[in-house]
């Protein structure tokens, strides 16, 4: 079975058992879980379906951020690189991460069972966790505070989602739970786009979809809007450009200039986990080690990669682009021309 992007972010963690240094920023959780489902000894019950229960040949990174002069990827395990130019994984939290920003002095981590981790330079973390239901898959910075999307199953996670929810972290570091969204039991994405937060997400079975976007200016307050027309499948990814958003789905590449109103743009060879934009490149990153590198977002050239891996992420410091995936990071001076960095 293929592995999608939000596949790996949604897939449960193994038994979270860590060691770590608590950094100088303590982050306190204060979460409202008022008629949610929790595991009521801490401990999930494993679906015996041959699927997130099996652990992965060894880690993968899904997400990255940077703040200039340092890159962090999470996943399965934490690697930071900083101006010396050497990869190295972190005594970090383990488990399963999907997204990492970074929040003027810190870097902050979510993911599986409400776990958020926070540190000031990639290497030291403080993890605060809350054994639950929701699977935090993607965090938006506005400049003053960060909203996360979340995600909820049936407790033994043998049934589809079932709530999705907004959560906002202020900027004493507080985790506060602003409820579920209604009808959309999925949340795959939010930006902060200009002055407003924005996310994606909906509803999909085999007899009806709805897919929309929702905004708000502070977090709380949301607005729902439907797409027009509905596309056929949920996005991979979904970035904003400036002054459009470019989205994914297997191989093929969406425009549009409202989040509502998508138009195909490109079709690429490869499958497309990932979207990224520096300045005027755009890099798709995807199954079996696919790069495709734009100028535009609509013109798409396929570019030779040294390596087969699947590949989640990308991000642009200190003059090079990184790309992210299975047991690897590669670096590109260019978006062209690849190299498997060495991870200590």
């Amino acid at each position: 079975m293929r592995l999608t992007k939000n596949l790996l972010k949604a897939a449960v963690a193994m038994a979270i058992c860590v060691t770590f240094v608590s950094c100088e920023l303590p982050l306190d959780l204060d979460l409202d879980f008022s008629g949610y489902e929790i595991f009521p000894d801490g401990n999930p019950t494993w679906p015996d379906d041959g699927g997130p229960t099996t652990p992965p040949p060894a880690y993968v990174f899904v997400a990255a951020a940077a703040n200039g002069d340092t890159v962090v990827a999470v996943g399965t395990k934490f690697v930071v690189w900083t101006d010396d130019s050497t990869w190295s994984t972190t005594p970090g939290p383990y488990g399963e991460f999907a997204d990492v920003v970074w929040m003027d002095t810190m870097f902050v981590a979510v993911g599986s069972y409400m776990n958020v981790a926070c540190s000031k330079d990639g290497i030291t973390w403080n993890l605060n966790g809350q054994w639950s239901a929701y699977c935090l898959n993607s965090a938006a910075y506005s400049g003053t505070q960060v909203v996360v999307t979340g995600n909820a199953s049936a407790p033994d996670y043998s049934g589809p989602w079932t709530k999705a929810s907004i959560f906002v972290m202020n900027d004493q570091g507080s985790l506060d739970s602003i409820g579920p969204i209604d009808s959309m039991p999925l949340l795959t994405k939010v930006l902060w786009v200009d002055s407003q937060f924005v996310a994606f997400g909906g509803y999909e079975s085999i007899m009806h979809k709805s897919q929309a976007m929702i905004t708000s200016k502070d977090g709380i307050i949301w607005t729902r809007h439907p797409f027009s027309p509905q596309p056929e499948h949920f996005f991979t990814d979904v970035i904003w450009c400036g002054d459009h958003y470019l989205a994914a789905y297997g191989g093929q590449i969406f425009r549009s200039d409202n989040g509502t109103e998508w138009t195909k743009v490109a079709e690429l060879n490869g499958s497309v986990n990932s979207l990224y934009r520096h300045e005027s490149t755009y890099l798709a990153v995807g199954a079996e080690g696919h790069i495709s590198i734009s100028s535009d977002g609509i013109q798409w050239t396929q570019v030779t990669f040294p390596d087969l891996t699947g590949l989640y992420a990308a991000i642009y410091c200190g003059g090079q682009y990184y790309a992210f995936g299975w047991e690897a990071v590669f670096s590109s001076p260019d978006g062209m021309e690849w190299t498997r960095c060495t991870v200590r």
